[in-house]
């Protein structure tokens, strides 16, 4: 059973689509309910389902009516769904945040660059320390006239022997 969940939830995310949406897209008559019939379109709304899908019905149908409630979907998924990190431990690739398009995503560029210019947060000056320690923020991108910075994320801060800046210029 698990294994095959977590088969089912890598192909759901390698298609750029949660649990929660394929369950949305399946159940075509918004009963809240999933029959066999609505397992058989998979194919035609994009839904990147195992072939197995006879066993993968009957496995997620717990209470054996027939049909999946969306009760049972989500809690069959809760099971295989990654906890929350910043990176996946098993080397799996991390699902999409849910609301993106997997067509933004593949149009991401992420760029690592310098940055140029940075705010003291912190120093020990004036605190009898033996050694001098500041830590720095860093306040913006190197923009040239051709880059458009749509986002800035700060992965944190810079901590420095000294008084100086992140650069190792004087403040």
């Amino acid at each position: 059973r698990e294994r095959m969940l977590s088969k089912v939830h890598r192909h759901l995310t390698h298609a750029g689509v949660s649990p929660e949406a394929a369950f949305s897209k399946l159940d075509t008559d918004e009963d809240g309910e999933v029959t066999p019939g609505d397992f058989a379109a998979a194919d035609h709304m994009g839904l990147d389902l195992p072939k197995e899908r006879l066993r993968l019905f009957e496995t997620l149908d717990t209470a054996k009516r027939g049909s999946i409630s969306s009760e049972e979907w989500m809690a069959a998924f809760e099971i295989t769904r990654p906890a929350p990190s910043v990176a996946s431990q098993s080397g799996e690739p991390l699902p999409p945040p849910e609301g993106l398009p997997l067509d933004v995503l593949r149009r991401m560029v992420i760029e690592v660059v310098n940055h140029t210019s940075y705010t003291q947060l912190w120093t020990s000056k004036g605190m009898l320390c033996e050694k001098h320690v500041s830590i720095w923020a860093p306040e913006q991108l190197v923009s040239s006239f051709f880059r458009v910075t749509a986002l800035k994320v700060s992965l944190g801060h810079y901590a420095n022997r000294g008084f100086s800046d992140a650069r190792g210029g004087d403040s």
